[in-house]
């Protein structure tokens, strides 16, 4: 994934029949994350 700026994301498609693509342009609405919310995540999603 490629954040272009806090509304513009460009990400590679891995699997199936568009692998290996990318989509670009794509509108996003960015949140900002701590650190710590990151590391907790998993496991709290456990």
């Amino acid at each position: 994934m490629y954040i272009k700026n806090a509304t513009t994301i460009d990400y590679r498609i891995h699997r199936g029949m568009a692998g290996g693509r990318w989509v670009k342009d794509q509108n996003i609405d960015l949140a900002m994350r701590t650190v710590a919310s990151s590391l907790l995540e998993p496991l709290l999603l456990a």
